[in-house]
């Protein structure tokens, strides 16, 4: 048998150069590839850090909102603003914020990263605060009981519950009112100014704990002492000077808080008006200067009877108000702040239901907050000048105990309806 004996060197170097080509293409995509992912792990860093400044601005925004510190309308943009002593140092690397309300609040808010962009909208509601009566349980207007006394807790279908009151029956202009849970004023007294009497830390002096002494603790609050469950009753004479039961004057400076430990309450003669001591003196309405109202706290009931007008006054009382107006005309409670931890009622001077019915207008301008119930009793409007008036009216808050900001004073309204990216 005879053997042929070939030559596959040729051969070989062949499939090494195809090898070589196949590992050269190879590598060249892995190359590509490697590039590819390098390149999209960058873009989306770059988005991820968009979206991160994006969110930034939308906490910005809110922040600036609820502390009351934004102009509905005006682009923010980060790198104005200085954080932690250092300017923003990025001209790549910042947000923008505009919010926005043609019903709800829009807060538009678009962050950036070295070209790219990333845009986040939230609808949200919030800043309605500024209502002229908001209540904790129930409003009732004319309901048929003795305001005297408790109200009864009534049904969602109740006629007498706001919700199912034709207002435009008692109102021009249909005043302006929630339901929420507002910020605890009263305990918000005691812990900036008892906070060391205060043992169990719940807002209140109470059990085995006990007020101080003086009457001007640190800091220089007015507050007077007039010890136990005692009911101060003040007249308040057709000059409008508030008086004791000893005939001793009592005024109230602008910019001070009074408070009282036990029940408040103000009578009056026909047409007198509670006045702060600026106000005392002017000759006429149109002379009146509404600024720094003085706060009066109670932590008993208040109690105001038979007064024509109240005028830049700062309520808070922990127990019921309860305001008897002095005839069916009206009664001016003007650029005053009531709140309660309980209930509110508003009636005509009686002391029987019966009478109840003929009830008196109510001219507001102001606000007016209970934890609770609010309960008015009003007349229907009429043709004549005395209808009934209530709009929301932001007060000049004293600096020693301000809660000027609207929203500093809302507890639980705030709430996002809609997230977009």
């Amino acid at each position: 048998m005879t053997m042929v004996l070939k030559n596959n060197k040729g051969f070989a170097m062949v499939i090494v150069l195809v090898l070589i080509v196949v590992l050269f293409l190879f590598s060249s995509a892995l190359t590509v590839l490697i590039n590819g992912q390098i390149n999209s792990s960058t873009n989306n860093f770059k988005r991820i850090h968009a979206k991160y400044n994006a969110e930034a601005g939308i906490e910005h925004g809110i922040t600036q909102f609820l502390n009351d510190s934004y102009t509905l309308g005006d682009e923010v943009n980060s790198a104005d603003f200085d954080f932690n002593d250092n300017k923003w140092d990025f001209s790549d690397d910042y947000y923008t914020f505009t919010i926005t309300k043609p019903d709800d609040y829009i807060l538009d808010a678009t962050g950036y990263y070295e070209g790219t962009e990333r845009n986040i909208t939230v609808e949200f509601e919030g800043g309605n605060f500024e209502q002229s009566f908001i209540y904790g349980n129930q409003f009732t207007v004319n309901i048929d009981e003795d305001l005297n006394y408790e109200t009864t807790e009534q049904d969602e279908d109740s006629e007498y519950l706001i919700d199912n009151v034709d207002l435009t029956t008692y109102f021009d202009v249909v005043p302006s009112f929630t339901q929420l849970d507002s910020k605890d004023l009263y305990k918000d007294f005691i812990t900036e100014f008892y906070s060391s009497y205060d043992g169990d830390n719940n807002g209140y002096i109470d059990g085995s704990e006990s007020y101080p002494n003086y009457s001007t603790p640190p800091g220089g609050l007015e507050t007077p002492d007039y010890g136990g469950s005692n009911t101060i009753n003040y007249i308040i004479n057709n000059k409008n000077e508030v008086l004791d039961g000893n005939g001793n004057e009592q005024k109230f400076d602008t910019g001070q808080i009074y408070h009282y430990r036990g029940n408040l309450k103000f009578s009056g003669k026909q047409q007198s008006e509670l006045l702060d001591e600026y106000n005392l003196v002017q000759k006429s309405l149109s002379d009146y200067v509404y600024e720094e109202p003085p706060v009066i706290i109670v932590d008993g009931e208040l109690e105001i009877d038979t007064l024509n007008a109240v005028r830049n006054f700062i309520f808070i009382v922990k127990e019921d108000i309860t305001l008897k107006t002095s005839n069916a005309a009206h009664t001016n409670i003007d650029k005053t702040f009531i709140y309660t931890e309980k209930d509110f009622n508003y009636f005509l001077d009686s002391n029987n239901i019966d009478n109840q019915t003929d009830t008196p207008h109510m001219n507001l301008s102001g606000q007016i907050i209970a934890e609770n119930n609010i309960n008015i009793k009003i007349k229907q409007k009429s043709s004549s000048a005395n209808n009934n008036d209530a709009e929301y009216d932001e007060l000049d808050w004293p600096s020693i105990f301000d809660y000027s900001n609207p929203n500093s004073l809302d507890g639980n309204n705030f709430k996002i309806v809609q997230w977009i990216e």
